[in-house]
């Protein structure tokens, strides 16, 4: 199920675990989690952002990377913005451009979280989140860099927040917006952490004063409704 908003010529199309931000004929994608499938939309996206380093934004960097080259003029760039202190995702591209050279270029951004930048034309702000990284071996969990993106459009205003622990300044952050995707814990973790993730009471509450809210879970699913 791919849920889709539209607002005359802007669109977001939720790609379990990954968002497609599309205005006209161009289009970002936000995040690319293992098994992202663009489709016939691949040759719309010239601009690529990752909220964080974990493998629920990453793991599927470099099949993206290489579903877009068909698409790619030699000397078309396409643009990946990455949290600054997060280099797991300039890592990977490193690995394609070095991997398999003379394919297309890359133009990597680190943006300073709680920054702001331009993307397709796209307004992107950005806050911090508290986020984590399960450790299995010992039930802990790893602090994560990691953001929230408000995107601004003429046509509407869109707030994503991925995976996160509950924190203040969310629900400031969804106020009056068009539509907030908030993502919640469905997949398991150790049950020996801190809760580190947002659960379906949290998100309700943070995007009560969206016009429209999507909750997703962090296994890709749409509208969960048991969530850990």
């Amino acid at each position: 199920m791919n849920p889709l908003f539209e607002r005359d010529a802007f669109s977001v199309r939720w790609l379990d675990g990954a968002l497609l931000i599309s205005r006209g004929p161009l289009s970002v994608l936000v995040d690319a989690p293992p098994n992202t499938d663009l489709g016939a939309d691949a040759g719309r996206v010239q601009a690529i952002v990752l909220t964080s380093g974990r493998m629920r934004a990453i793991g599927g960097l470099l099949p993206v990377l290489a579903s877009l080259e068909p698409y790619r003029l030699q000397d078309a760039a396409i643009q990946l913005h990455f949290p600054l202190g997060e280099e797991r995702g300039a890592a990977l591209t490193e690995a394609w451009v070095q991997g398999w050279p003379d394919r297309y270029p890359l133009t990597l951004d680190a943006e300073f979280p709680g920054g702001q930048f331009i993307a397709c034309g796209l307004q992107f702000d950005t806050m911090p989140l508290r986020a984590g990284d399960p450790r299995w071996r010992d039930g802990s969990v790893d602090d994560a860099v990691a953001v929230a993106v408000r995107i601004t459009a003429p046509e509407a205003t869109v707030v994503w927040i991925p995976g996160a622990a509950p924190q203040s300044g969310l629900g400031r952050m969804c106020d009056g917006v068009d539509l907030a995707i908030i993502e919640v814990g469905m997949l398991d973790w150790p049950r020996t952490a801190e809760r580190w993730r947002l659960s379906l009471t949290d998100a309700m509450k943070i995007g009560a004063n969206a016009a429209e809210l999507w909750v997703v879970g962090d296994d890709g699913s749409f509208g969960p409704g048991e969530v850990n």
